[in-house]
């Protein structure tokens, strides 16, 4: 199961990483907290604090994650990983394609 399917970058996420240290991400709809945590401990290389997690009105997930003070969240997005584009058998919703962390 890929966890993270692409980072959110909304006007709201983007004010988050600059004011609460926090990254959005859209995640699979079985993942649950612990692995959303492990799955970007490992692929960012980064200390998590919290994670939140939400149902969009489209029916997708969200997980909002909060890194700690010494790993701060513009420099994560900034450096982050290489999200490589592959196509995917199309979900219940519109949306056609996913991303993966490479």
């Amino acid at each position: 199961m890929n966890v993270i399917h692409f980072p959110v970058s909304t006007e709201k996420a983007l004010r988050m990483m600059e004011s609460e240290n926090k990254l959005v991400f859209q995640v699979d709809d079985r993942a649950t907290k612990q692995d959303i945590r492990i799955a970007i401990e490992k692929e960012l290389k980064a200390k998590v604090v919290s994670v939140n997690v939400v149902r969009t009105i489209r029916g997708h997930k969200r997980a909002y994650v909060r890194f700690a003070p010494e790993t701060p969240a513009i420099v994560i997005a900034t450096i982050g990983t290489k999200f490589e584009y592959i196509e995917v058998r199309p979900p219940p919703s519109r949306c056609t394609a996913v991303y993966q962390i490479t």
